[in-house]
Formats: structure tokens, C-alpha cells, sequence
């Protein structure tokens, strides 16, 4: 049996891979929770202290039975975890899509699964078009932002078939290649999109987030104050991280011979690009969400309190990326004592939570842009 262990709060993981991702889960008790590779093999998934107090339990899936009676959305997104290649932002991502469009977090959430694959899938064939037209043609006109025109899509890739015997190259392998990097560059996007992609449009929300927490604490005559100045601090920390790695991978872009090259015989250090940003904005969409589904002052100062202890904490690896130093966050929150089937992070009844939470799973997996 897998052992229990405690980490202190407040610890600054190395690397990107031991803080863990976010998982969607939808058990009130469970959000927040990380999950990441175990030392001896499987999977640890790191859980908020329970009782709202310092620190993370690093536990296995049967511990955490122990603890609350997760819902067959979350049962069945862990058993899936478990079949990852690779824990990844990206991964986990398409492995909770999967199972929301099973039904499992509501129609809702099945609903915006299902346009959200298309949404991402249409992303893919903008890019890919977009990174044709820069190889072979004028990608200067904004008109080609428009969905992809199939009647040029022969003309392109026997121009691409062309291009390939010049860089010496397989014509499959190039292709592979392109298809590679619009998958994995289509989060990122091209400047001047009109509907923005999912980094630059999570980004510009965690914009507003700060903001807007940092003015709200300001009016604060209690301990929340200090949480939303700490909230605030942390996400403008995130936010200059993760804008130095959107311009770095738009950088890489704007030379798609060269990217192209490097993926074929480097193809890890073109995703390593591109997965950054995914790496350093992971666990903010939730926390955004939250905070854009609230209004009266009542439920923002839930919504602070609840937020503190998702906000993500940078390790030390997101240095070498971007060359900026980086604190150890100070650590706020106290143990305090709530009813049962209560809250403690919003003093909400867990029913409506668990609602609330998978209604949060909808909003994340289609992006309706009016």
C-alpha cells in the first residue's frame, strides 16, 4: 500500500514535473489536486491539507477514498491518468475532454467537450494552412484568417513536396513535421488572430484576474486583504512568465523553415517550446473561472478565500526559462472549523459545489467568443 506523506507549504518544487498538473476533478474536496509521476512508479497525486491548514498530502488514489466519496467522473478520469504516456498540461487535458464527452461532469460539460474538440481541431487547420501559405506562398494578407480554403490545399503541399527535396528532406517527414507543429503550436496562435488563441486568451484573463483582485483587496480591512495582494503578487509573477515563453514560441514561428528543421531531428525541443506556456499557466484557468462566476462582494470574498489555496506556486526550473528570479510564496491560511457536508475553502453546502464545479468543466472546454 502506498504511503502518506506531507509536504510543507510554502516548499518550492525544482521542476515543473514534481510540482504536478492540475487535475479537472469535480469532488469538492479535490480541487486543486495535482497529479505527477511516483518515485517508485504509478502516479501521486498531491491534495490541499484537508482541514484548510499548511501544506499538500502526497497520497495514492485508495487513500483518497479514504477521505471523501469522489464522483464517477473523477473515478473514471484517475483510471484514465493511469494509461498516460506522460503527465503532461496537454495530456490530461485531452484525457479529461474524453471524459467529460462521455457525460460523465453533466451535459453541459458533455456539450462544450464536444465543440471544444472542434474548436481546437479548427485551430489545428488555421495554423497548418497559415504555416503553409509562410513556406510556400504570401501569408501577408489578414483575409487568410478565414477559415482554410480547400481548393488550395493541393497547389500547397505539392509546393511543400517541392520544398522538401531542397531541405533534403522526406516529403511525409515534412508533413509530419507540419502536422506536428500546428498541433502543438495551435494554443499558442499568431498575432493579430481574430478569435485568440487558448494561451493568449487564458493569459489576458489572468490579466484582468489580477487586476481586479489586486484593486478589490485594496478595499479590504481584513485578512483577506492580505490573501488578494498575495494572489495578485503571484499571478503578475505568472503573468511575466508566461508572457516572456508566448513570445519565445511565437518567435520560433515566425521561422517555420527553422522549426521545421529542428523538429525533424530534435522533435522534443520544438514541443519543449511550445508546452511551456502550457506548464506555466497550468491550475489558472479554474482560478479565473471562479473568480469571473462571481458578482456581489459576498461571493468574491468566497472566492478569494477559495482561490488562495489553488494558486499554483512557480518552481525553481521556470528560471531557466525566462531568467526572472522567483520568492517563495508567503503562506496565509489557518485551520478553522466548518460543519460537515460544508465547504471549508467557501462555506458552501458540497452539493451545489459539486455543481458548481462542473459547470466550471463546461466553461473550460469550449471557449464562446461573442
Amino acid at each position: 500500500m502506498q504511503r502518506v506523506s506531507f509536504r510543507p507549504a510554502g516548499s518550492q518544487p525544482r521542476t515543473f514535473e514534481r510540482r504536478g498538473v492540475a487535475v479537472p476533478f469535480t469532488t469538492p474536496v479535490l480541487l486543486g489536486t495535482r497529479v505527477r509521476p511516483g518515485e517508485r512508479g504509478g502516479l501521486e497525486l498531491l491534495l490541499p491539507n484537508f482541514g484548510g491548514g499548511r501544506g499538500v498530502y502526497v497520497v495514492g488514489w485508495d487513500h483518497v477514498e479514504r477521505v471523501c466519496r469522489p464522483t464517477v467522473h473523477d473515478r473514471r478520469l484517475d483510471a484514465c491518468l493511469r494509461r498516460l504516456p506522460a503527465v503532461t498540461p496537454d495530456a490530461i487535458r485531452a484525457a479529461a475532454r474524453d471524459v467529460a464527452a462521455e457525460g460523465l461532469a453533466g451535459r453541459e460539460a458533455r456539450h462544450a467537450a464536444i465543440q471544444g474538440l472542434a474548436q481546437e481541431r479548427a485551430a489545428e487547420r488555421l495554423l497548418r494552412f497559415r504555416l503553409l501559405l509562410r513556406l510556400t506562398g504570401d501569408a501577408s494578407d489578414p483575409a487568410v484568417f478565414a477559415e482554410p480554403d480547400p481548393s488550395l490545399e493541393p497547389g500547397l503541399l505539392s509546393a511543400l513536396d517541392r520544398y522538401a527535396e531542397r531541405l533534403g528532406c522526406a516529403p511525409a517527414m515534412l508533413q509530419a513535421a507540419l502536422d506536428a507543429v500546428a498541433t502543438g503550436f495551435a494554443p499558442v496562435g499568431l498575432p493579430r488572430q481574430p478569435v485568440p488563441a487558448r494561451w493568449p486568451d487564458l493569459l489576458g484573463r489572468l490579466m484582468r484576474l489580477q487586476q481586479e483582485v489586486a484593486a478589490w483587496g485594496r478595499w479590504q480591512r481584513d485578512g483577506r486583504a492580505e490573501l488578494a495582494a498575495t494572489i495578485a503578487d503571484l499571478a503578475a509573477l505568472t503573468i511575466a512568465f508566461a508572457t516572456e515563453a508566448l513570445r519565445q514560441a511565437r518567435a520560433a514561428l515566425a521561422d517555420v523553415e527553422a522549426l521545421l528543421r529542428l523538429w525533424t531531428v530534435h522533435p522534443d525541443r520544438v514541443q519543449d517550446v511550445a508546452a511551456r506556456v502550457a506548464w506555466l499557466l497550468d491550475g489558472w484557468e479554474p482560478i479565473c473561472l471562479i473568480w469571473e462566476e462571481t458578482s456581489s462582494a459576498e461571493l468574491r470574498a468566497a472566492a478569494v478565500t477559495e482561490i488562495a489555496t489553488l494558486v499554483p506556486v512557480l518552481p525553481e526550473e521556470a528560471c531557466a526559462w525566462a531568467g526572472l528570479p522567483i520568492a517563495p510564496p508567503p503562506v496565509l491560511l489557518r485551520s478553522r472549523v466548518v460543519p460537515g457536508n460544508v465547504d471549508w475553502r467557501t462555506d458552501r453546502a458540497v452539493f451545489p459545489l459539486l455543481q458548481r464545479n462542473e459547470h466550471l468543466r463546461a466553461r473550460s472546454l469550449w471557449r464562446l467568443h461573442e
